[in-house]
């Protein structure tokens, strides 16, 4: 009773009761024992030595990444901020195996692949969660939480049996910079091409030396956009978001310690721009728009990828096109130390996301297919969560276990709709998604140093999730955009003349890890691991008559990994070498089509169970350090493949409803034949670094390049229906040079250059190019080169 009384006083203290969320736990850094979280590798030009060691928290607890039985990237923020504004595309670079991509005119909405495994529109829980201060986010995380953090650490593989949400595909984990017993500010402002002007801070005040820490930052971010809508004479991809957060930590008692997060996202932007690329002749042959989509096809390729016609001056000024968010989060962690083998964790976490966009989601600039939603927010959704945990260590620390439980809810916080026009007529719909989820899991790690041989463990973990959704959704057809528009009409609520349906689905499993390590010497370690993950079943939220009761079942994966992590000197030079190999087996894997309704007319989505396919390869990370010389090598080879085993070649393309046929004008099912999307079977990325040896008191200069080359991507889950989507194979460049603490001082000055060759490729595609959809293809191109400078000025223990 005295501990949870103790749990329920300490999560109040910050603000008594802020909603919930939660889940894991992120640090990395050069390990100190007066800090009780590092923070991440300090850049190479601060390891004259050597690499340090990296401690990571990818098992919550703190460990060297080189005896972590896992794949994990640690990164930095100095890594982070090294070409400038950080976009969450740079993480292509800069982890094996996981792959950013921009949704379709989005460039806020970022989708995290990770061996195969994305999101797809329409989909509850994604396959990579990304987590910030423990907590995951399961819907939308925007661009902007990237600055003023400890690291950055990159989970490979199903995850689930020691903290959070269950997945099948990885996670992602931000943890912000925590308060520190020490004073500490800094300020820094960033200038370049396109108007970047960014601006930067964080002060750190110790309220009670040790009892009562506060962190507070904040970044303002301004870039003008580098794509013109000729239509409404504006510069489409701009940046402009403002991000706050505040971070308080209390100590009240010897052994106790209560970690509060809050952090506000609002940005007004001109959306992301999309580019008109191809449409299927047999979709508009002997049509009205066959002559006017004909020539805009030959406009657009004569605009090039800088310029473009999205949307209408019949929604707006803007053409329909717009990108305006808000998003708050909150998180309050209570760590409590019973014994000095046992810690009790409580993780609350809060997010609430409300977004207002619209696109041209067929690119062309004709009224084929826009989402319009001038009334409502497109999303106006919150994600709470709650998660209690205990680690500790048995018989003379010879067993290391985890025991916890896990609580979500994701439920609508006001009205919403997603408005579609596709001339004449306009299409509302909406949905109300109400999701729970609750489970239990254990872990432990048996050291079998003494009983059997020296560095070797094994280890199992087990975890029972239940999922529960239930969805209230509508579509509706206006004859004219003069009903759309008029005051009469009820956007986003069920009435009669758009009346709900109310549908519910719930799934329950086990999912496990066992695996075994065994560290030989002191710069080798060895493991396996074999792991099954998961992914809810759920709702589409629009009923249709191709897909009557909108259930699709969870999925499932059965991954082995092996891997092997070096480290040591050669002479002279020191290095880190770490290898992943790994096979998926995954069972009714989730994917989406595109359709029109043939009872509606309306534009349509549904996901479903596609088929069950095989995901392997492996994964490499070096670095290496010789005097003055850094280096460093990541790779990833992924060869992702549907079963066709039996499958049907003559249904699957026949001329009336084949699933590989884009001339059908029906596509029932999914297409074996398609590529995984976001997918490259190939990434490798090069950085060489080099710093001047020069009298410590001028300060240090370090002079970075570096490659990442990528081959050809599939941008949508049926590229074999569009054509267009698929990216050639490309290369991207980048320059850095850094100067830190100028002239012994606490300035430091950073220069930078982005795509080096101005290399056009792209990041992003539609998928409504087969004949049963609109029938046509549109991309978003990766941002031109970019150059600027930043300075920082650092105060105190900054």
């Amino acid at each position: 009773m005295k501990i949870r009384n103790l749990i329920c006083s300490t999560a109040i203290l910050p603000l008594a009761s802020f909603a919930l969320a939660s889940t894991a736990y992120a640090e990395a850094a050069e390990a100190q024992p007066s800090d009780p979280v590092s923070t991440d590798q300090p850049p190479a030009s601060e390891q004259p030595s050597g690499q340090g060691e990296i401690i990571v928290t990818a098992r919550r607890v703190k460990e060297n990444l080189q005896t972590v039985p896992l794949a994990v990237t640690a990164l930095s923020q100095e890594k982070l901020s090294s070409n400038g504004l950080f976009s969450p595309l740079d993480f292509n670079a800069l982890a094996p195996g996981l792959r950013t991509a921009n949704a379709i005119g989005d460039r806020s909405n970022v989708i995290f692949s990770i061996r195969g495994q994305s999101f797809a529109f329409g989909q509850t829980f994604p396959a990579v969660i990304p987590y910030f201060a423990e907590v995951p986010i399961l819907q939308q995380f925007f661009t902007g939480s990237y600055f003023d953090l400890e690291n950055v650490q990159v989970l490979r593989g199903p995850q689930g049996v020691r903290f959070g949400r269950v997945t099948d595909g990885g996670a992602v984990l931000l943890q912000p910079a925590k308060p520190k017993n020490e004073f500490g500010a800094y300020i820094q402002a960033t200038v370049g091409n396109f108007g970047l002007n960014t601006l930067e801070g964080s002060i750190n005040i110790p309220i009670v030396s040790d009892k009562a820490l506060l962190r507070v930052s904040a970044q303002r971010a301004r870039r003008n956009g580098f794509t013109l809508n000729v239509g409404s004479g504006k510069y489409l991809d701009d940046v402009n978001y403002d991000v706050w957060r505040v971070g308080l930590t209390l100590r009240p008692f010897e052994g106790v310690e209560n970690y509060s997060v809050f952090q506000l996202n609002t940005a007004h932007e001109n959306g992301g721009s999309s580019i008109f690329v191809y449409f299927r002749p047999s979709v508009y042959a002997g049509t009205a728009n066959f002559a006017a989509i004909t020539a805009e096809l030959a406009a657009q390729q004569a605009r090039g990828p800088r310029q473009t016609l999205n949307g209408s001056a019949t929604f707006s000024p803007d053409y329909g096109i717009y990108s305006n968010r808000r998003q708050l989060f909150a998180a309050n962690i209570t760590t409590i130390d019973i014994s000095d083998d046992i810690q009790l964790r409580n993780i609350l976490g809060y997010t609430r996301t409300k977004d207002f966009k619209g696109w041209d989601n067929d690119t062309s600039g004709l009224p084929i297919t826009d989402v319009v939603s001038q009334f409502l927010p497109r999303a106006d959704n919150d994600h709470r969560s709650e998660e209690l945990q205990l680690n500790g260590h048995s018989f003379n620390r010879m067993l290391a276990w985890t025991i916890g439980g896990y609580i979500d809810r994701q439920a609508p916080s006001g009205l919403f709709s997603q408005d579609l026009y596709r001339a004449p007529n306009m299409f509302t719909s909406f949905s109300r998604q109400y999701t729970k989820s609750r489970a239990a899991y254990g872990q432990a790690e048996l050291d079998l140093s003494r009983a059997v041989t020296e560095g070797l463990k094994v280890s199992a973990g087990v975890r029972y999730t239940k999922d529960e959704n239930t969805t209230f959704s509508s579509i509706s057809r206006r004859s004219s955009l003069s009903d759309y528009f008029s005051p009469s009409y009820l956007h986003g609520i069920c009435n009669p003349s758009q009346p709900c349906t109310t549908s519910q689905v719930s799934s329950k499993t086990t999912t496990y890890e066992f695996g075994a390590s065994y560290k030989p010497s002191r710069n080798v370690f060895t493991y396996v691991t074999y792991r099954k993950g998961y992914r809810p079943g759920g709702i589409n939220t629009l009923i249709t008559s191709i897909d009557p009761t909108g259930r699709f079942e969870p999925e499932f994966v059965k991954s082995l990994e092996l891997g092997v992590k070096l480290n040591g000197h050669l002479g002279e030079a020191s290095y880190r070498l770490n290898i992943a190999a790994f096979h998926d087996k995954y069972v009714n894997i989730q994917k989406r089509i595109n359709y029109i309704d043939p009872a509606s007319g309306a534009p349509s989505t549904s996901l479903l169970n596609a088929a069950d396919a095989v995901v392997k390869g492996i994964e490499l990370e070096s670095n290496l350090y010789i005097g003055n010389f850094d280096f460093a090598l990541t790779s990833a080879y992924t060869k992702a493949k549907f079963d066709q085993g039996n499958v049907d070649v003559a249904t699957l393309f026949n001329p009336v409803d084949g699933a590989c046929n884009g001339e059908a004008p029906r596509n029932l099912g999914f297409c074996p034949f398609n590529r995984f999307q976001n997918t490259p079977e190939f990434q490798l990325s090069v950085t060489a670094g080099f710093t001047l040896p020069l009298n410590p008191a001028i300060g240090k200069i370090r002079l970075a390049v570096d490659a990442y080359h990528e081959s050809s991507v599939a941008y949508t889950d049926n590229s074999l229906l569009h054509p267009g989507s698929v990216g050639n194979p490309h290369t991207i460049g980048n320059v850095n040079l850094s100067w830190t603490g100028v002239y012994g001082s606490n300035v430091d000055l950073t220069a930078f250059v982005s795509n080096v060759t101005n290399e056009v490729y792209l990041v992003g595609a539609n998928s409504s190019a087969q004949r049963a959809s609109s029938g046509v293809t549109g991309v978003t191109y990766g941002p031109p080169r970019m150059y600027g400078i930043s300075a920082r000025v650092r105060f105190g223990g900054s």
